[in-house]
């Protein structure tokens, strides 16, 4: 007998959450974690793990309410997984692409009988003789019109050999011009009959690549019409009873942020977990409770996954889509969007800067998402302020702000220089194995899914962090970083990748180190011995402890760290209050 979709979750203890999970940052909450473990346990379960799975995929809970107020769970996949189709373990896809008499499986085999008279065309016997014959004639000429100058040369020196020994008469001199214009005429009759050869053959490619041309064309319009018409067979619900396809979803989104680009949503988009698990919850007249994605199996080489931890939702297909579908679901506000009530501190200042302490949860600029930063609250007493450099919102620590842009720039080219020397104190969860030593992992921005970084090799930016193991405590690892430059999520991808220490930082919900309480005792000791700051939703255990740098004016090397103010050779050096 098959497994019924929705699961019945046993008597639990703990409080139902007052909203719904907010997907895009989000510590997943207790009967969340309960539900991704049973299905992990489930797909323990499988004799043979489906390769499509053990290669890696995201898996979703959804934990529901039902008609009666029993409390249960929903599982889902993203995009395809061969040989868990008929498991009814998961939820189904929300408009079958495998239906084998359905629109997209019979618009994919019209795409796949083109390709395949493409690469027929491309590899075919033919257009690879036509091609040989023209590098043959090519060759054959350029060795005829060698050999045919090689004479006209020699009878060249022939001819003036003559008029230099002898007294040639006139009708000598007639044929001594008459045979060198011949040879120039014959060189002219041979190469225009090379060009006509070649023309021929060129001809005859040229109608074949043309066929090629008009067949990947065909093949593109096609294409295009097919997602079109998928896209407009996706239709989504809402927590409002409302409906949507996903092509209206997307234009309205786009045109609700003035975002521009492709007319179409990207390939996949409306396959992710979370939509299937919210859609099936909607259709079956299910409460959605709380929600959560985790990874299963084997990591990409270039993206931070590991298995068994929670991520956030993709923006670049899933943002537009869980927006739409969430409308009239009570859902928790965006931890990164709200505002900041810590104060922040002035560690050390002079006439020229500031070095303050950014608490976390507070931006160093203002973005979309909020207006409050450390710069806006500088500026509310220094109009001209500027930060020399940035720190993510969710880490703490010193932060370098000018008071002028002349100051700002010159801080913000000894940055670009590498002669900003950065301190940074992270507590990673997981066991780091050596004491010390260096990453390199080049990084790049993962344009499908802004903000994250991934490692690559092949375009990504240089990036070296030397670290040094400061503390090991059960389940963790308190880790020195100083690193070389000062690339976006550096540190946050350095520490999770496994080619960096395997061991994301504790509270980085993006990269996989968020599902996870630090115990009050290590809590303590960072706040005693390292000035860690409190922790805030969306905040990680990242701070920058030290930055030393030259003075731009006075030449002074000043170092400065959390909670020990300034060492410089500048006696102006002060400390100072609260901003904000």
């Amino acid at each position: 007998m098959k497994t019924p979709v929705l699961h019945k979750m046993l008597p639990f203890g703990e409080e139902l959450p007052h909203r719904f999970t907010y997907p895009f940052c989000y510590e997943p909450h207790p009967l969340t974690q309960l539900a991704a473990a049973c299905v992990q346990s489930h797909v323990a379960t499988y004799d043979e793990c489906p390769e499509a799975l053990q290669r890696g995929k995201m898996l979703g809970v959804l934990v529901v309410e039902d008609e009666d107020g029993e409390t249960g769970y929903l599982a889902a996949y993203s995009g395809e997984v061969a040989g868990l189709e008929n498991d009814d373990y998961f939820v189904p896809p929300i408009y079958d692409l495998s239906q084998p008499d359905g629109e997209f499986k019979r618009g994919e085999a019209e795409i796949t009988a083109i390709n395949q008279r493409i690469a027929a065309l491309e590899a075919g016997s033919r257009l690879s003789e036509l091609k040989q014959r023209l590098d043959d004639l090519d060759a054959d000429f350029a060795k005829q019109e060698t050999r045919y100058r090689e004479k006209m040369a020699v009878d060249k020196a022939h001819r003036a050999m003559l008029r230099a020994t002898g007294e040639p008469t006139g009708e000598e001199q007639e044929a001594l011009i008459r045979e060198s214009q011949f040879e120039k005429a014959e060189l002219k009759r041979m190469r225009k009959a090379h060009a006509a050869r070649r023309e021929q053959l060129q001809r005859e490619i040229s109608v074949m690549r043309e066929e090629i041309s008009r067949l990947k064309q065909e093949r593109k319009q096609r294409s295009e019409a097919l997602q079109r018409r998928i896209f407009e067979l996706f239709v989504l619900r809402n927590g409002r009873g409302e409906q949507k396809n996903i092509l209206r979803i997307f234009s309205e989104h786009n045109a609700t942020y003035g975002e521009s680009g492709c007319s179409l949503p990207p390939a996949g988009a409306g396959e992710c977990a979370a939509p299937r698990l919210l859609q099936y919850a909607f259709t079956h007249n299910l409460k959605p409770i709380s929600m959560g994605e985790f990874w299963w199996g084997d990591s990409p080489e270039s993206e931070i996954r590991r298995q068994g931890e929670f991520y956030p939702s993709c923006h670049h297909k899933c943002f537009p889509i869980l927006s739409y579908m969430l409308q009239g679901i009570d859902v928790e506000p965006n931890p990164l969007a709200a505002e900041c009530d810590l104060p922040l501190s002035v560690v050390w200042e002079d006439a020229w800067m500031q070095v303050v302490d950014k608490p976390a949860g507070l931006a160093s600029v203002a973005g979309k998402a909020h207006s409050d930063s450390v710069e806006a609250r500088v500026r509310r007493t220094l109009p001209e302020a500027m930060v020399a450099h940035r720190l993510d919102q969710a880490t703490s620590g010193l932060l370098i702000v000018a008071k002028d842009k002349e100051t700002g720039a010159a801080m913000q080219r000894a940055f670009e220089r590498g002669d900003v020397k950065k301190t940074y104190v992270a507590l990673l969860r997981g066991a780091v194995e050596a004491d010390e030593g260096e990453i390199s992992l080049p990084l790049n921005t993962n344009y499908a899914d802004r903000p994250r970084q991934i490692v690559d090799r092949a375009h990504g930016k240089e990036a070296e962090t030397t670290f040094r193991v400061l503390s090991r405590y059960d389940g963790f690892t308190l880790v020195e970083f100083r690193p070389h430059q000062g690339r976006t999520h550096q540190l946050r991808v350095h520490s999770a990748s496994v080619s960096g220490l395997g061991a994301p930082i504790a509270g980085d919900t993006l990269y996989g180190g968020g599902s996870v309480r630090i115990p009050d005792e290590i809590a303590h000791k960072l706040s005693r011995e390292y000035s860690f700051t409190e922790r805030r939703t969306g905040g990680i255990w990242l701070q920058a402890q030290e930055v030393e740098f030259v003075h731009p004016v006075t030449g002074a090397t000043i170092r400065i760290s959390v909670g020990n103010g300034a060492k410089c050779g500048d006696d102006d050096e002060r400390g100072g209050g609260a901003i904000g």
